[in-house]
């Protein structure tokens, strides 16, 4: 069984999900596409980050709603994980070996956040 893959995307960025469409193509996998969070969404409009130890702009605050989407349509689906990319991501073919691994493998984690560490901060959980 595949994971699911799910991609964020705003619905002004056509352009942007229909590369993801072609990438699905590429990697073989289905893609779902979740409509990310608009700032109208924003329940609040400022957020502090304990861990950055700042405020957060109001693209983080819409990465997280949308992020949060997403986590929604996981918890309520039958896979015990999901892949979740930004419309942004480059996504190797080479994914299915980790879902192969993930298939055979017993794991305990959350998340695992894997970001290109040319692009700033990153963590891996």
């Amino acid at each position: 069984m595949f994971p699911p893959y799910y991609v964020t995307n705003l619905d002004t960025q056509p352009e942007r999900w229909q590369r993801m469409e072609k990438v699905s193509q590429f990697i073989g996998r289905p893609i779902t596409r979740i409509p990310a969070a608009s700032p109208s969404e924003f329940k609040n409009k400022s957020y502090f980050s304990e861990q950055l130890q700042r405020p957060l702009s109001f693209p983080e605050i819409g990465c997280f709603y949308s992020h949060r989407k997403v986590w929604e349509k996981i918890l309520s689906g039958p896979s015990p994980y999901a892949f979740v990319f930004e419309d942004d991501a480059v996504i190797s073919p080479k994914i299915t070996t980790l879902e192969e691994f993930l298939n055979k493998e017993s794991f305990s984690f959350d998340i695992v956040h894997i970001e290109n560490p040319r692009k700033g901060p990153f963590f891996l959980t």
